[in-house]
């Protein structure tokens, strides 16, 4: 049987955790919970991460889809 380390098997969360500055609240074994969430949360750095990675996103999206639409 394959065995997949633990930080794979989270890859996504990670990279969301890293995308958005939320690194700090990410739980790993062995960790007090209160060192999770003794930081208060700056939704408005977050929401601003948010808006900017959706952009690009948007972006990269539109390019993709017009590039398929050439093609058919």
């Amino acid at each position: 049987m394959l065995k997949i380390p633990a930080f794979q098997k989270n890859s996504r969360i990670d990279t969301l955790c890293v995308n958005f500055g939320l690194e700090s609240r990410r739980y790993k074994n062995g960790m007090d919970l209160s060192d999770v969430v003794k930081d208060d949360i700056d939704y408005k750095a977050v929401g601003e991460k948010y808006k900017n990675l959706k952009m690009v996103t948007d972006q990269y999206l539109k390019t993709v889809l017009k590039e398929i639409r050439k093609r058919v």
